[in-house]
């Protein structure tokens, strides 16, 4: 290789480098970089949408205890545990399946996997609009 090849590479690595600071520039004020790609205002306009179709369908503002709220939230809660302990076993499969070169399989169950942890995430949205209807049911009694 000579020299005007050398530099050709080392600028191209160069330039990757320099895409990887602007990437750590832009986020400001310590942000990671995932808080970019899933804007947590999308995820709360998500859980209020959520929460005003839980009053609607249940025809009511608030909880009518916290007895209720709490069994309630528990409920959403133990539905997210059982879609993710689904993931945890999934994964477990998916290694043996990686292991042994089976990609037909692998790939079968990553598409699988994804539709639990979008259930995962639906279960978790419903948990913070349970939170949201518990703050707005009680904040007057603290």
């Amino acid at each position: 290789m000579n020299l005007w090849e050398k530099l050709i590479i080392a600028n191209k690595e160069n330039e990757e480098l320099k895409k990887q600071i602007e990437k750590m520039k832009c986020c400001e004020n310590g942000k990671q970089e995932f808080e970019k790609m899933t804007d947590i205002e999308k995820i709360n306009e998500l859980v209020q949408k959520e929460m005003a179709e839980m009053c609607e369908k249940h025809n009511q503002e608030k909880f009518n205890s916290f007895h209720e709220a709490y069994a309630v939230t528990k409920e959403e809660v133990e539905e997210v545990d059982a879609e993710m302990d689904g993931v945890k076993a999934d994964m477990k499969v998916l290694w043996n399946f990686i292991k042994y070169d089976n990609t037909k399989s692998a790939v079968e169950l990553v598409n699988f996997t994804q539709k639990r942890c979008n259930r995962a995430i639906q279960e978790l949205i419903q948990v913070s609009a349970c939170c949201e209807k518990i703050k707005r049911g009680f904040q007057n009694e603290v």
